[in-house]
């Protein structure tokens, strides 16, 4: 029986992974444009990549632009993620060109293990009471 005043639906916890989600994007968005100096120095000047005057100047506008956090919302979910200066890409299409590879490293994982658990599962039944 469903006590009074309890919500034993799915639609809080909904609720609060999409609150979360919206959090952290949140965050994601803040931080670069909080930190004390000059974010592109301090990501690329260590790194592998060397930037070009054009392309350094386009990630200072990108990252101390006020575009306002529904715009970076739009982006996100538009998947305008900006550009890849170590690959020299869309993050995009970076991402489109492994996904696939990655859904059949996902896919054929999980068969696998519930071939193995059924299998498990089998051997486990077959020798019930023993060790």
């Amino acid at each position: 029986m469903k006590e009074k005043g309890k919500n034993t639906g799915h639609g809080h916890y909904t609720f609060a992974y999409l609150l979360a989600a919206l959090v952290m994007l949140y965050v994601s968005y803040t931080v670069p444009r909080w930190l004390p100096g000059d974010f592109v120095t301090a990501m690329y000047s260590s790194s592998h990549v060397t930037l070009n005057a054009e392309q350094e100047e386009g990630l200072r506008a990108f990252y101390t632009e006020r575009q306002g956090f529904g715009r970076y919302l739009v982006n996100f979910f538009t998947l305008q993620w900006g550009y890849s200066y170590a690959f020299l890409t869309p993050i995009s299409k970076l991402i489109g060109e492994a996904l696939p590879w990655s859904l059949l490293l996902l896919g054929s994982a999980h068969l696998l293990s519930m071939a193995f658990g059924f299998l498990a599962g089998v051997e486990a039944a077959w020798r019930r009471g023993g060790i």
